[in-house]
């Protein structure tokens, strides 16, 4: 059987020792072998981002005290930047402990290690370190990311964008534009018909961070620009609502141009079987009629058990596409409940519903889940 890949297993000792050659080919006094050893001491229990951590602990040890002198060999050390607009593979990820450092030790000097995570994200994105750079100094920081916004690095411009969202995975949430968006909608202004794909993805999943706490913000920001005529809007759209458009917000779903009051007829939803067991899938059809040609996104709730013996939806999506009137639609699909890092099951009744255009079709259909 194939072993499963480990994320955490990027830092393993080959790349510590990349990064240590890096270091020693720029500042040779440095102890490359020692480094490496020091390192890997307890790391097999760690995380991925605590092996990081663990890395820019042991750099601490080894560079020298005066952080402006480590930071400079830092940043000599690092590779050739990225040239083109993807973010592809781990091999990047040898940048990511050096961000670390900068955040650990370099808030004191502010403009210094701004300078860094500016350098570091051309090579590995800076989104995680710069976090605590805004948090220590919201208006100095704000005004980089302002000017960062229009460099002619789009790796920069997305940093500008994606160290602001206030939900970051892997990152620390950033509480104050939870509350209040505004400073980070005042950023995003600056990346109007941003040219590339990179930025637009993080623009829209800065906006999908935003729409969980503040939907009118998001819906606001979104029909302006869309009255703009912003470049690839109906794109950022469409990813930066894909939370609402889950949620069944029908502003969002008329933002993109859907009906929430679709006349169907006819609706059913079959199981395949009434029971699963952990590894298959649950198989199920749908089928129905529409009265109206209609762009329809179709979605299912599948209600998992929790611990507690309640159940609790999850949204997955279905199809997105136009349908025709006066035929019968039939849609199969078949889902997997397989061992997950990210949930965890409960034997026991569980159930599924649809959704259509934000709103809920027919009962639930309950199955058994058996572990």
């Amino acid at each position: 059987m194939k072993e499963k890949f480990l994320l955490k297993n990027i830092f393993d000792t080959k790349m510590i020792s990349y990064i240590g050659q890096n270091i020693q080919d720029v500042y040779p006094s440095f102890d490359r072998d020692l480094f490496v050893l020091e390192t890997m001491k307890a790391f097999e229990t760690l995380t991925l981002s605590q092996r990081a951590q663990c890395i820019s602990d042991t750099l601490h040890l080894f560079l020298p005290k005066d952080y402006l002198h480590a930071v400079d060999i830092l940043e000599s050390s690092l590779g050739p930047v990225i040239k083109d607009e993807k973010l592809e593979g781990y091999d990047c990820f040898y940048v990511m402990p050096l961000g670390v450092y900068v955040k650990d030790y370099g808030l004191e000097y502010f403009d210094r290690s701004m300078a860094a995570l500016k350098e570091m994200t051309k090579r590995f994105s800076s989104e995680w370190p710069v976090r605590s750079f805004i948090e220590h100094d919201e208006k100095k920081a704000l005004s980089y990311l302002g000017v960062w916004a229009e460099d002619e690095n789009c790796h920069v411009r997305r940093l500008a964008s994606e160290g602001s969202r206030p939900r970051l995975p892997w990152g620390t949430r950033l509480q104050k534009y939870i509350v209040d968006p505004a400073p980070v909608l005042t950023l995003l202004q600056k990346l109007k018909n941003e040219p590339s794909r990179l930025v637009q993805r993080s623009i829209a999943n800065n906006l999908n961070d935003i729409a969980k706490d503040n939907p009118s913000h998001v819906i606001e920001f979104l029909q302006r620009w869309k009255s703009e005529g912003v470049k690839d809007i109906d794109w950022i759209t469409s990813h930066a609502c894909r939370s609402l458009i889950k949620s069944g917000n029908s502003q969002a779903l008329h933002l993109m141009g859907y009906q929430t009051d679709v006349p169907i007829q006819n609706l059913s939803l079959k199981l395949v079987k009434n029971a699963v067991s952990l590894g298959e899938s649950l198989e199920f059809s749908l089928s129905f009629e529409l009265l109206e040609d209609h762009d329809l996104i179709i979605d299912y709730l599948m209600y998992f058990k929790k611990a507690n013996g309640e159940l609790k939806a999850k949204v997955f999506k279905l199809a997105s596409k136009s349908f025709s009137k006066n035929t019968t639609i039939v849609l199969n699909k078949s889902h997997p409940f397989k061992e997950l890092s990210t949930r965890k099951y409960y034997e026991g009744l569980q159930a599924i519903q649809l959704q259509i255009n934000g709103k809920l079709h027919a009962a639930r259909e309950e199955f058994y889940l058996e572990l």
